[in-house]
């Protein structure tokens, strides 16, 4: 069973060129820096805190890179310069 962060090998139709990690968890997809209990209470006391999803990534880990959307506006810009 493959996890939501980046893709594993057997997944085959994925490029892996095109993942990128998320600056803000690492690719971990978790915000290690506030607990789950911390929306409520202003100080966490949990003997094993438990890290809330990572709000840039939704908790994936990174995204996928959209090659086609890319090289689509490049091929735009080109054309607009005629």
């Amino acid at each position: 069973m493959a996890s939501n962060l980046n893709p594993s090998a057997d997944l085959s139709d994925l490029d892996y060129d095109d993942w990128h990690d998320c600056e803000d968890c690492g690719g971990s997809g978790q915000d290690d820096s506030m607990c789950e209990c911390e929306r409520i209470e202003d100080i966490c006391f949990c003997a094993v805190p438990t890290p809330v999803r990572c709000d840039t990534c939704r908790g994936k880990g990174g995204w996928h890179i959209d090659r086609a959307a890319e090289d689509q506006a490049l091929h735009e810009a080109d054309n607009d310069r005629a």
